[in-house]
């Protein structure tokens, strides 16, 4: 006896065939039989039709094995009752009802009696009947001869072509096809979906067409023709319906030829560059015409095209024009005329042949023109066309001949400039002024002074005793020396005896110069010692530079060395930039212990190594020796800073907060548990139900329906079971959590680290210099510290936040202070050397030389070596004053 395993559902499904055998028995069978043939999907359009002759086919299970008489026993189902039958792809035959699908075979099939048969078996039997009504284009006059795997039926209360031909062209969704039904119901009940599909599949190419483009793209060799394609399809797409797909195709696709126009105007304006900058790129114009002309293929009415490939086309006529003209002119001999006509184009002349036809042509005109002036020695006229010949073409040939050229003519200048020198030294000569003569011959650059070297030699022994007249004249007069005309005087002659020693060996030439020498540094000497004593070291600058001054005319006269050495120390704080620095506590020393020194120490050290100019720092002891007011030297500026406060304030808040832990756990029935006991009670009634429904089938004694009702019991049976075991896997209850509250600490503790550094620079002889100003840094910090948290906290509490470190804070805010009064500092120092150059020049005004000489000599020191007015005015005033001269400003 077969087994029953069919589904609960399938009573109801019985139910309701054999309400619809009764209610539709006389229902005219009206069937669209859809197949496939060589030329395409199919249909014929039937009434009355059957299966194996009849109206009506048997119901079965899809794996059961058949004989005669289980195929007997298999219930029946009329076929007007069906929507669609349909053979799959297995080879079973399946009906789709208002109820479901069920597995089918035909009836009336004669079988052998000891054999076995699968369902697919029964189904390859099956033998459509009917009327046909109506056809496709491409199908048969009668039913087709088999119910082959992908048949179907469709079965619709009247006869209907347009549903018909709507279901053929969707078993093969293709464009061809769906073109065919719109031609032929372009306005039907299924219009707008075969629209929408045929959408679809046109812009689906299109987007494969894009996707392939922008793949060329990345191998570097684009295909346009993809490109156009998808433009194509997209526009034909959107001719269908509007599709928003296509859309969007049609504007990535478009955004992609805009950006090869966009490439394209970018090499002409790369070229219109090149061409105005004078530099090569011709290749720039022929890549925007490639450009242009791919833009063309893809779309040759897009926007902006035709303006682009007419600029393109113009610069192209124009360089032709330009490039015919020169040819034309070179042709006539007109060189010049020539390369003015291809001018702008030049640069291009590596790229274009005929525009370095053209520039070849006129470089070589000039030079041929400048190698015949060389041969007439006229070498003026000969540079002139050789680097004419280089403005048009750089050669190296030419550039070699060019410079042999310019040699020669700087020799005939440098020839003719010497002979006019040595005219100008004949009256010189007349009125016995042997030193003027021969210093303007030996002033002579040596390309002049070589054509008069003989002249020179011939005039040495004058000029030589010359020399050692003057000086003898002069220290006959001025020695010893009294004031600054003396002085001037044994300076030059100095500076005579100097000369003659180059041009003897005379010894008493020699002997000569170095008493005078003794007596300018005995001098010097003499006046350094005056301004070294003066008080407070108020001459130690001007002193310093005249020993310095002293010693070029007498190295070794062991007392000036001596007072070199001596005044060294008071030099580098008087004749620099010295800054003296002290910083005071006007804290208690418990809060800042040692902060003052600290500040003192750093303030010093980054002014020395701020890179200002000519800086000297004194602090601490050296500040005590220095800033004595009965130091011989002390320092320039004067910088005292006082720690006005110096501390971290501190305040604590401490709140109790409320939170939830975990304090245990207990058991509670599981939902999982309670829903699936629900569901088995329901099984569990449905089930009870059945049975008693059971009862009226057996009742009426039907062996049908008592196996069919049978098999149903049994499958309810399982689920009860089935339930039964899910209900087991689960358990029945579950651990939840004990939630207690309880108080947790909160500590806020707020923090503020406070320096404030009051500070005053000045120079007591400068009002202008003095800076009195303030620096104040808080550096507030808040902290929060959660204590007595539990570690079973439900709430998400945990112990967090550390006390904060007030000597780092206090550390951090001495930093700021210090960078602050840095800041300011700099600031100031920068603009003192101002206020001592205005200061000097007071000093001069109301004729305090030494003075304003001491405050050049700061302002030298203090300032960047390049040559300033301002700079140029302090030498000029230590040279004209005092005839001394700064060699280099130290630093």
């Amino acid at each position: 006896m077969r087994a029953p395993l069919c589904r609960l559902g399938s009573i109801l499904f019985l139910c309701i065939g054999l309400a619809a055998t009764a209610l539709a028995k006389d229902k005219p069978l009206v069937g669209i039989v859809l197949y496939d043939t060589p030329a395409g999907p199919a249909y014929v359009q039937a009434a009355d039709v059957t299966l194996n002759g009849k109206p009506e086919v048997l119901t079965c299970i899809g794996d059961e094995k058949l004989d005669n008489n289980g195929y007997k026993r298999l219930p029946k189902s009329p076929l007007s009752a069906a929507l669609i039958v349909e053979r799959d792809s297995a080879g079973l035959l399946r009906m789709t009802t208002s109820g479901g699908t069920t597995c089918i075979v035909p009836a009336n099939l004669k079988l052998e009696k000891k054999t076995v048969y699968l369902p697919k078996d029964l189904a390859a039997m099956a033998v459509l009947g009917g009327r046909v009504i109506s056809k496709s284009a491409n199908g048969a006059d009668v039913m087709p001869a088999e119910f082959k795997p992908g048949t179907r039926i469709q079965f619709v209360a009247v006869a209907d072509d347009e549903l018909a031909e709507y279901l053929r062209v969707s078993r093969t969704p293709a464009i061809a096809l769906w073109g065919e039904y719109l031609k032929q119901y372009p306005a039907a009940a299924h219009s707008n979906e075969v629209k929408n599909a045929l959408a679809g599949m046109i812009t689906a190419e299109g987007e494969s067409a894009l996707a392939a483009f922008k793949r060329s793209q990345d191998d570097k060799a684009p295909k346009y023709e993809l490109l156009r394609a998808a433009k194509a399809k997209a526009a034909e797409a959107r001719k269908v319906i509007s599709f928003v797909r296509a859309e969007k195709l049609s504007f990535d696709a478009d955004a992609l030829v805009q950006s090869v126009l966009v490439a394209a105007r970018n090499e002409l304006g790369a070229f219109q560059r090149a061409v105005s900058d004078r530099t090569s790129g011709f290749e720039h114009l022929k890549k925007a015409q490639a450009l242009a002309e791919n833009v063309r293929t893809v779309d040759p009415a897009f926007p902006q095209l035709g303006k682009l490939l007419a600029e393109t086309d113009t610069q192209m006529q124009l360089m032709e024009k330009a490039t015919a003209a020169a040819e034309g002119l070179i042709g006539e001999g007109k060189f010049d005329q020539a390369f003015a006509a291809i001018q702008r184009y030049a640069p291009f002349a590596p790229e274009l042949p005929r525009v370095a036809a053209v520039v070849d042509a006129a470089a070589k005109s000039h030079r041929e023109k400048g190698q015949d002036l060389m041969k007439e020695s006229r070498w003026e006229e000969a540079v002139i066309e050789f680097q004419r010949s280089l403005d048009f073409k750089q050669d190296a040939q030419t550039a070699a001949v060019l410079k042999n050229a310019q040699s020669q003519l700087d020799t005939l200048k440098s020839k003719d400039l010497a002979q006019k020198a040595i005219e100008n030294t004949a009256p010189m000569i007349t009125a016995k002024q042997f030193v003027e003569a021969f210093e303007s011959l030996e002033a002579l650059p040596d390309a002049q002074r070589q054509f008069v070297t003989e002249d020179m030699e011939k005039l040495r022994p004058e000029y030589l005793n010359d020399l050692v007249t003057r000086a003898n004249n002069l220290t006959r007069v001025h020695i010893p020396i009294r004031g600054r005309g003396d002085e001037d005087a044994v300076r030059q002659a100095y500076t005579y005896l100097m000369k003659a020693t180059k041009l003897s060996e005379e010894e008493a030439v020699k002997v000569k110069l170095e008493v005078i020498g003794e007596k300018i540094s005995e001098y010097y000497l003499a006046q350094a010692n005056r301004l070294l004593e003066k008080p407070r070291g108020s001459g130690v600058g001007l002193g310093w530079q005249m020993l310095q001054e002293g010693q070029r005319y007498k190295t070794d006269l062991e007392t000036l060395r001596n007072q070199i050495t001596k005044f060294a120390p008071a030099y580098q704080t008087r004749g620099k930039l010295s800054i003296a620095v002290q910083f005071r506590d006007q804290t208690s020393r418990r809060d800042s212990l040692g902060f003052a020194d600290q500040m003192a120490d750093t303030i010093a050290s980054r002014l020395e190594n701020s890179g200002i100019r000519g800086i000297h720092v004194l602090t601490r002891e050296r500040f005590l020796a220095q800033a004595d007011p009965n130091s011989p030297a002390p320092a320039n500026f004067l910088l005292i800073g006082d720690i006005v406060q110096h501390r971290v304030d501190k305040k604590t808040d401490v709140q109790r907060l409320n939170s939830k832990y975990r304090a245990g756990t207990r058991e509670v029935k599981n939902p999982a548990w309670l829903e699936a006991n629900r569901q088995l009670d329901a099984l569990q009634k449905e089930y009870e139900r059945s049975i008693e429904a059971s009862k009226l089938v057996i009742a009426r004694n039907k062996k049908r329906e008592i196996a069919e009702v049978n098999r149903l019991l049994e499958e309810a049976g399982h689920r009860v079971e089935d339930q039964k075991k899910k209900l087991e896997s689960i358990p029945e209850t579950l651990l939840q959590d004990i939630i207690q509250p309880y108080s947790y600490t909160k500590r806020t503790i707020i923090l503020n680290a406070l320096v404030e550094v009051a500070f005053r620079a000045s120079d007591n002889s400068v009002e202008s210099a003095k800076q009195s100003d303030s620096v104040k840094i808080e550096l507030p910090k808040s902290v929060n510290i959660l204590e007595n948290v539990k570690p079973e906290d439900t709430e998400g509490i945990v112990e967090e936040g550390t006390p904060p470190d007030d000597l780092q804070m206090l550390a951090e805010a001495e930093t700021r202070a210090q960078e602050e009064i840095m800041k300011k500092l700099t600031e100031w120092v920068k603009e003192v050397p101002v206020k001592v150059l205005e200061d000097a020049r007071e000093r001069a005004a109301r004729k305090d030389m030494e003075g304003a000489a001491e405050r050049y000599i700061l302002y030298l020191n203090s300032t960047t070596e390049q040559d300033s007015p301002e700079r140029q005015e302090a030498a000029s005033f230590l040279r004209n004053e005092f005839n001394i001269t700064l060699a280099k400003a130290e630093q």
